[in-house]
């Protein structure tokens, strides 16, 4: 029984590691054959299109930005929304467009790192706010509450 769990877990461990690990695929920038088309690519064969993108995209920002309710979604993405803004994409995009969609690809890595490093912030505060809980009743236990 051991001997087929540990065949399962290297069988789990072989796809996983196949599989890899980059965050490229989650904007659309996945690395694929020649006969595969992203979405990226496919709006970069029609300027027309690639234009539309991000003047619709533009509006959809304006849009954000007039209702409060989508403040921390803006927030999470300030640098991706700061490079749709920015004019000087807009002459990118019609010059170069594949280079504007590696610079959007690079401004929403800044936004992912940005996320990650404000998690770790978040649970920073609230494993020092247990400790004061913890250092107060001198003992340890399961804290449910949270700073």
């Amino acid at each position: 029984m051991i001997k087929i769990a540990i065949f399962v877990i290297l069988i789990c461990m072989a796809i996983s590691s196949l599989r890899g690990s980059d965050l490229n695929g989650k904007f659309g920038f996945y690395y694929r054959p020649v006969n595969h088309i992203t979405w990226s690519s496919k709006l970069c064969e029609n300027q027309t299109l690639a234009q539309s993108y991000l003047n619709n995209t533009r509006q959809l920002i304006t849009t954000f930005e007039t209702n409060g309710s989508y403040t921390q979604v803006l927030q999470k993405r300030a640098q991706a929304i700061a490079y749709f803004k920015n004019n000087n994409n807009t002459v990118l995009l019609s010059s170069n467009c594949s280079q504007f969609f590696i610079g959007l690809k690079n401004a929403r890595k800044l936004d992912a790192q940005a996320l990650l490093q404000q998690r770790i912030y978040e649970e920073n505060a609230a494993r020092l706010y247990k400790r004061i809980l913890q250092s107060l009743l001198g003992f340890r236990f399961f804290i449910y509450d949270d700073f």
